[in-house]
């Protein structure tokens, strides 16, 4: 890379030489694979040492830790790398979505309140998962504007999906139904169509594409879709 080289990275670890004490020797966790919790002090050291930068959060959990590291330059070569770090990752760390979202999963909440979770943890898909029944439930409800910033919050969502494994297409379907309660039926018809992209067919998403034609006057491939849902 010449020694052009940004390094931004995130994972469980630690991060202060109280923690590494607190510590001890690295453990190995089993689980699909297996995995050990890194020393985030350390490569933040190595950078500091070769002449680079090594920025890590202020109060960085173990659970956490992010860093951004830079080689060969210092904090004064890199101000607007400096003031996104500190405003941005330093005043608010994903760990800290991530404890306020548990906090509030299983309560019964307000479309708004949802809406403002999403927005925090900057559309996260998983938190959305988290809230769909809810947000489905308090959709009769809604008003106009808190439909129309839902609309947009499925978008956004749906942006930073990223594809894993087929059973996950069920998370697209499912933002496809909010479309269709919403009344965006050309836009339903898209997720769906993703959906099946991703699991194969599905009766399921047959059907809610048959509803989505028929609520736009195709009844020719409302009725190809129910064929098919049929099997």
């Amino acid at each position: 890379s010449n020694d052009r080289f940004l390094l931004l990275a995130g994972d469980q670890g630690v991060s202060t030489l109280a923690q590494i004490q607190r510590w001890g020797e690295p453990k190995i966790s089993k689980h699909d694979t297996f995995s050990i919790a890194v020393n985030y002090h350390s490569l933040a050291e190595y950078f500091h040492r070769i002449g680079g930068m090594g920025l890590l959060t202020s109060m960085s959990d173990p659970l956490f830790v992010v860093i951004v590291a830079v080689m060969e330059r210092t904090r004064s070569d890199f101000p607007e790398t400096l003031h996104t770090f500190t405003t941005v990752l330093d005043a608010y760390e994903p760990e800290d979505i991530w404890r306020l979202v548990s906090l509030e999963e299983g309560k019964q909440l307000s479309l708004e309140e949802i809406l403002f979770l999403l927005k925090l943890s900057n559309w996260d898909p998983c938190n959305f998962h988290l809230f769909y029944q809810q947000i489905r439930d308090h959709l009769t409800k809604a008003s106009s504007l808190q439909k129309e910033h839902l609309y947009e919050a499925i978008h956004r969502t749906n942006a930073n999906f990223y594809y894993v494994g087929a059973e996950e297409g069920d998370f697209i379907l499912n933002l496809g139904v909010l479309l269709f309660e919403l009344e965006h039926f050309r836009d339903a018809l898209v997720y769906f169509q993703h959906s099946l992209s991703i699991t194969g067919e599905k009766s399921q998403t047959y059907s809610n594409m048959g509803a989505c034609y028929t609520k736009l006057q195709d009844h020719t491939k409302a009725k190809e879709c129910f064929d098919k849902a049929k099997g």
